[in-house]
């Protein structure tokens, strides 16, 4: 797990979306950086992910989950700040999933990202191996 906001940290009353949030751990970071004139959101793809962080949220005024997969439910220009950690390593069509956030990110937002990147082709081995990935 990376830190996304190391070098772009969201401001008071900025809107920020974190993709594949899992139990929400950087939205509820975000919410408290923007405050409450901002808002944080998370998305993850299935509603299991979803659980924890909405039952902990729910006295959070300015903390929103939702359920998404490549297509994000939310109007153009939605977002300041959009961030990924560690979900972009797994999404198959990385192509549609960045013209997403780009679609939700207001003019001037910010992308920022705590994900692997892979400069070199990797062993036939090392990709049939799910440990391999997850280590």
């Amino acid at each position: 797990m990376g830190n996304p906001f190391r070098t772009q940290s969201p401001g008071v009353g900025e809107e920020v979306l974190d993709l594949g949030c899992g139990c929400g751990f950087d939205v509820f970071f975000a919410a408290l950086l923007v405050g409450l004139t901002g808002r944080a959101v998370g998305v993850d793809l299935t509603p299991e992910m979803l659980t924890w962080p909405r039952r902990h949220a729910k006295s959070m005024r300015n903390v929103q989950f939702e359920e998404a997969d490549l297509t994000l439910p939310f109007a153009d220009s939605s977002f300041n700040l959009a961030s990924s950690n560690g979900v972009l390593n797994l999404v198959p069509d990385k192509k549609t999933a960045l013209q997403e956030v780009h679609r939700v990110l207001r003019p001037g937002g910010r992308f920022v990202a705590a994900d692997l990147l892979v400069i070199e082709t990797i062993p036939e081995d090392v990709l049939s191996d799910a440990d391999a990935w997850s280590t």
